[in-house]
This record gives C-alpha cells, sequence and structure tokens, in this order.
C-alpha cells in the first residue's frame, strides 16, 4: 500500500507545484499565452510584456542581455516599443522595469524550467533599473499606482530567489547606496527597495544596517510592505504548502526538509547540516550524526514540525537558539540570552518554560577548508535549560512516539516525534529521488502507513486538523484571509 501510495504521490506533486505558489497573475495572461504556444503569433491587441518575451521564448537558450542589460540594449528596447505603439515615443525607465515584471511573473506561472534563464535576467535587469542604471532612482517620486507596481516586482523578486542569488543581489544593492553624491530621497529609494525584496524572501529585517539606517518611519514602512505582501504574494492553504530540501552551503541536505523561509543552520553543521533555522527539538547530546526532520511553515508564524532528537533515551528539550541566532554559516556569532515558551501536550495544563542558552562562536581550523570550520556548541546544560518535562519518562525510554505544542512569543510550533518503525518508513520514503512535495500529500502518506507503523489516530487526527486550520492552542485565527 505504502509503495502503491508513493508512486501515486511522486505523479500528484508535479501536478501540483505550479497552481501551489501560484504568483499575482492578474496582468500575465498574454504573456503566459505566448510561452505556451512560443511559435504561434501572438493575438491580436497582446501586451507589451507579451511582445517582449515571445522571441526568447522561442528560443529561451539565446542571450539574455535584452533583459538582464537594459542600459546597453535600451535602444532594442526603444524599438520593439515604437514597433508595438506604431508611436515615435519612448518607454521610460519604470515602463520597461513593469513589462519586465509582468513577463516574469508569467514565466514564474508557467512553471517550465526551459524559461527560467528568461526569468533569472529579468530579476537581474529589473534591479539594476532599481540601483539607477536607467535613471530610476532619481528624485521624481512615483505615483501611487506606480508605487504599487513596484512593491508588487520587488516582493515577488525576493520570493521567488534562492538564497545565494538573493544575497548577491541584495548586496548589489548595499554598493549603489554607498555611491557618492546620492540624494537623501535617493538613499531612500534604495532601502525601501531592499526592504521590499526582504519581505518577499522571508528574511529578517534587521536594525542597524544600511538598509534601515535613519529610516525614522520603519515601523510604518514595515506595515504599508506588509500590506501590499499580503496582496502580492502567493496565498497558500495549509494542504498546498511546497516542502523541499533543505540547501546547505548549496548543497541539498539528505535528511532536512523544509518550506520556503526555513533555512539549514550553521550551528553544528559541518560538511553536513544537522538542524533548521527554527526552534529544534533536541537533547542534551551533540548532534554526531544524520538527523532527521519535517519543518513546514503552514502558515505564517505557525510550524509543523517532524523532529527525532539526537539521543532518544534521555528528555527531549527545546533549542531556540538555532532560531535566535545567525547561523548562516560555519563560523557564526555567539549569543545568549532566555527565551520563555509555553508548552501544552495531550490536554494538560499549560507549562511554561524558561530556556536559557548560550552558544560560543566557533573557530577556523588551521589550514582546513572553510566548509568544515569548527562548531559552535549550543548544549550547555543548565538549570530548565529547554527540557519538555510534561512528557513521561516511559514514553521516551521505549522510544515511543509523543507529540506537543510550543507557543514562543508569536510563533506556534506543533512538534511530533515519530515512533522508531515510523522513522524508518519516513526515511524511506525521502530517500527516493524527489526534491519535493506538499504537506496535504505528506498526511496522505501518514495516513497510509499501515500495521506496525500505524500512525495513531490522535497525533494522525492533529496532523489532518492543522492541514484544515482548525487545531486548539495552534491553528485558531490563523487562516489566510
Amino acid at each position: 500500500m505504502i509503495k502503491l501510495m508513493t508512486h501515486f504521490l511522486v505523479l500528484l506533486v508535479f501536478a501540483a507545484f505550479g497552481s501551489a505558489n501560484a504568483y499575482y497573475d492578474k496582468d500575465t495572461g498574454d504573456v503566459q499565452a505566448a510561452l505556451k504556444t512560443p511559435t504561434a503569433a501572438l493575438k491580436k491587441g497582446s501586451d507589451f510584456a507579451a511582445h517582449v518575451t515571445k522571441p526568447f521564448a522561442e528560443n529561451p537558450k539565446s542571450k539574455m542581455d535584452f533583459f538582464s542589460n537594459p542600459k546597453d540594449s535600451r535602444e532594442d528596447w526603444n524599438k520593439k516599443y515604437k514597433d508595438w505603439t506604431k508611436k515615435t515615443n519612448n518607454p521610460t525607465a519604470f515602463k520597461i522595469f513593469e513589462t519586465m515584471g509582468t513577463s516574469h511573473r508569467g514565466i514564474l506561472n508557467n512553471a517550465d524550467k526551459k524559461y527560467n534563464p528568461i526569468a533569472d535576467a529579468q530579476k537581474t535587469g529589473m534591479l539594476s533599473i532599481v540601483a539607477g542604471s536607467l535613471g530610476l532612482k532619481k528624485d521624481r517620486s512615483l505615483t501611487k499606482d506606480e508605487e504599487a507596481i513596484a512593491a508588487r516586482e520587488l516582493l515577488t523578486i525576493g520570493h521567488s530567489m534562492e538564497d545565494g542569488v538573493f544575497n548577491t543581489e541584495l548586496k548589489k544593492l548595499e554598493e549603489a547606496h554607498k555611491v557618492p553624491r546620492l540624494t537623501p530621497k535617493q538613499k531612500r529609494h534604495l532601502q525601501i527597495s531592499a526592504l521590499y525584496m526582504l519581505t518577499g524572501h522571508k528574511s529578517e529585517i534587521k536594525t542597524g544596517t544600511w538598509y534601515t539606517k535613519d529610516l525614522k518611519d520603519l515601523g510604518k514602512l514595515q506595515d504599508k510592505i506588509k500590506g501590499y505582501a499580503e496582496g502580492f504574494l502567493p496565498k497558500v492553504e495549509p494542504k498546498d504548502v511546497v516542502i523541499s530540501k533543505l540547501l546547505y552551503q548549496r548543497q541539498p541536505q539528505k535528511n532536512l526538509w523544509g518550506t520556503p523561509g526555513i533555512k539549514a543552520s550553521g550551528l553544528h553543521a559541518g560538511l553536513q547540516a544537522k538542524f533548521p533555522n527554527t526552534m529544534v527539538l533536541g537533547s542534551y547530546d551533540v548532534p554526531r550524526s544524520d538527523t532527521f526532520s519535517i519543518t513546514a511553515e503552514v502558515f505564517p508564524g505557525h510550524y509543523f514540525v517532524v523532529m527525532v532528537p539526537e539521543v532518544c533515551d534521555r528528555n527531549p528539550v527545546l533549542r531556540p537558539q538555532y532560531m535566535e541566532v545567525d547561523a548562516n554559516d560555519s563560523i557564526s556569532d555567539g549569543g545568549k540570552g532566555t527565551t520563555k515558551a509555553t508548552i501544552f501536550y495531550q490536554g494538560q495544563k499549560a507549562q511554561d518554560l524558561s530556556i536559557n542558552w548560550d552558544v560560543t562562536k566557533g573557530s577556523e581550523r588551521n589550514g582546513v577548508k572553510r566548509k568544515v570550520l569548527s562548531k559552535v556548541e549550543p548544549t550547555e546544560q543548565r538549570d530548565n535549560d529547554g527540557q519538555v518535562t510534561c512528557i513521561h519518562p516511559d514514553v521516551i525510554q521505549t522510544g515511543g512516539t509523543y507529540s506537543f505544542i510550543a507557543h514562543v512569543g508569536d510563533k506556534k510550533f506543533y512538534y511530533w516525534r515519530p515512533e522508531s518503525a515510523q522513522i524508518d518508513a519516513l526515511r524511506e520514503f525521502f530517500a527516493a529521488d524527489r526534491q519535493y512535495f506538499t504537506f496535504g500529500e505528506l498526511y496522505d502518506y501518514l495516513q497510509g502507513m499501515d500495521g506496525a507503523i500505524k500512525v495513531g489516530k490522535g497525533i494522525l487526527g492533529d496532523i489532518e486538523k492543522i492541514r484544515d486550520g482548525r487545531l486548539e492552542n495552534f491553528s485558531e485565527d490563523t487562516r489566510p484571509k
């Protein structure tokens, strides 16, 4: 039964992936039509975005300078615009930006990887315009309609970028911000553009950085950006969120899975990452072997976590330092603090927990390449150091299954520790050659487990309620509006 269901899920996930992450596509119909049948003539009245996309859709392996370098290709843009309008005026810098954005979203909604080079070139070109290649950063204020367009495209760019490319492009904006003789308004333009990209990418917005410096209205700006994000970024139900392999040093990790925004943590990572960058369910031991985890942000700030502590015969502990410390590299900044959590377990009275944690900064080993630097040690045991005492010791000693909910500030986590046989089955399922699946498909697989590895009604019922957005102490008032 499990083998049959696995085959079914592999087929289903590819059918579901395109619709599960649909980007705002109100104005991308003509582009999508051009992508669907690139050799056919455009229908009468097709928009300018379709007009410039069609030649590259016919040959996606052609040079992409037209999109990636709009400054040098400006004359080509002018000619195409005049051909399309049958007039003599040239497109404005903003029109070129808007046109590439419409095409970019049409390509993202199409989900055919052969068009990725076009979308990648458009990201580069659009951000060069933002940085001033065609004068967009000059002092002219955007109209209300233009501001909404810029917000939509910058959020989409941030949301669609992989970490490495995103960091590179963000650095380019920072370098543009350092250019001498920029006016305060020009600097502000670059900072706000970065804030939109960071929000789209689900990256932390840190104070004291170049993109927040001297922004006295940062709070109001973030509220405005959040409003645009709610209107323009993909809307997905919990069952449709896509879970994929986490990357560490750009390499897919064997047993770490997560939704967009979840990253592999550099804490304890050597050649292979051990945990995601959220609050970890661990133990007092240092992880020395492969762990297994699935971390799905089923809606904003709400995480479904399947995780095996490093040592199963000790009391499990919560480790917020993976969430609190910046660990995007093998050498991480140190840090320490106390995190307050509230634990809910099998209908028992809620328990408050104060988790003390301390992370020592890593250091480089002499003569060893960067990717195998020494690790930080976030495992100092001390009183009340995250121990989840509400779980019965007998359950832990026998390697049995348990689950609980943890509230940490405005974040909520549902943790499930499967039985050993269930973990083996999950490892076998994930060992298959797949790169992603949906939370709904994960539920279907768990529901299909039978015999000795059957998931109990209580936990399976919880997961079903999470999928449907109705689990007590976890999902209330959290469904996307």
